[in-house]
């Protein structure tokens, strides 16, 4: 079991480090309440902006 546990770990550490490597860091919320159409929000804006 701890083998298994270790080996996830690296795994984890390694696609984490890909994806902020090739520029995939950006990350928005998509909500869509009562049926009103989807709002999308930027969640790393330093203003209160939506998209």
């Amino acid at each position: 079991m701890r083998k298994i546990y270790s080996l996830f770990l690296i795994l984890f550490a390694f696609v984490s480090y890909s994806a902020q490597a090739t520029g995939i860091f950006e990350s928005y919320a998509v909500l869509n309440i009562n049926g009103g159409g989807n709002t999308y929000y930027d969640l790393q804006a330093t203003t209160g902006t939506q998209i």
